[in-house]
């Protein structure tokens, strides 16, 4: 088998070790880094060419949802499996606007969310009280997320362009749940952020534990495998959060491309093994 990853960081450690796991299995593994992709005609043209030498592309990376789905539009009619194909997901998958959308169409629960290129707190006060959540459509590792408390707060950081603004949940943390192939959760864990911040991103400086609750690890798991196949994501990591005033779980973004450098050191699960593995049963069905 071969495979063709699209990736920013070839040489960093998750994946050389899913190179070493496939290549231990006698499996070829390339990378492309995603900053030498040409997106003018004959590029594409050529690009299009050297990936149909492969049984497995997969795009682990940010290269934008309308080059990525011109390029699986011309795979498409080929042998070759592409992952989360652009061409067969929601629409702009990347856009948490587009997820909050699509959610709300298939009953995920998430929470209340307004979308507004002109933000008031006045009127956002009227939706969701003194405290809300703001967020540009596009963000990742909880990167232009704010907490808003008051007017000056919105000031600070509202532009022009397009915002989302979501209640505000109160928690202790948030859960990320891993699922591949669209139904296995592989692994969950959950964040707990740092005493100063409401993010519990690890790369804002939150921590993070293995579940150990079956009951509760159930309840995540099916929710966060809901929300992938209402986006139609073949992997992606999902992040919920539970509300301490009912106890309902919410699902905040999914993330097709997440990052999984903590996950074998929080879980004791490897990633290069199960995403080797998926790409060998998808592999099966070409």
């Amino acid at each position: 088998m071969k495979i063709l990853l699209f990736t920013r960081v070839p040489e960093s450690i998750g994946r050389v070790s899913v190179k070493q796991e496939a290549e231990k299995r006698g499996h070829q593994i390339d990378y492309v880094d995603i900053h030498t992709v040409g997106v003018d005609h004959t590029s594409m043209a050529a690009l299009v060419d050297s990936v149909k030498e492969y049984d497995i592309f997969h795009c682990a990376a940010g290269l934008g949802d309308v080059v990525l789905e011109r390029l699986h539009e011309l795979l498409n009619n080929s042998h070759v499996f592409c992952v989360n194909n652009r061409t067969k997901v929601a629409s702009e998958p990347g856009s948490k606007l587009s997820q909050a959308l699509r959610f709300g169409a298939e009953d995920v629960s998430t929470p209340k969310t307004v979308r507004s290129d002109r933000p008031d707190y006045s009127e956002l006060k009227k939706v969701f009280g003194d405290t809300f959540i703001a967020k540009k459509p596009y963000g990742a590792k909880g990167k232009e997320v704010w907490l808003i408390n008051n007017q000056d707060d919105l000031a600070k950081i509202a532009d022009s362009g397009e915002w989302l603004f979501q209640e505000y949940i109160e928690s202790d943390g948030d859960y990320r749940i891993h699922v591949v192939g669209m139904k296995t959760p592989f692994c969950a864990y959950r964040r707990m952020n740092p005493p100063d911040d409401f993010r519990s991103n690890i790369s804002q400086g939150g921590s993070a534990k293995a579940i150990t609750n079956a009951e509760e690890e159930g309840e995540v798991n099916a929710l966060a495998v809901k929300a992938a196949q209402a986006m139609g994501f073949d992997y992606c990591a999902v992040d919920i959060i539970r509300s301490k005033a009912d106890g309902r779980f919410y699902v905040l973004e999914i993330n097709m491309d997440p990052g999984f450098l903590h996950v074998e050191d929080i879980t004791g699960k490897s990633f290069a093994k199960v995403i080797v593995d998926y790409y060998e049963s998808v592999s099966q069905t070409q």
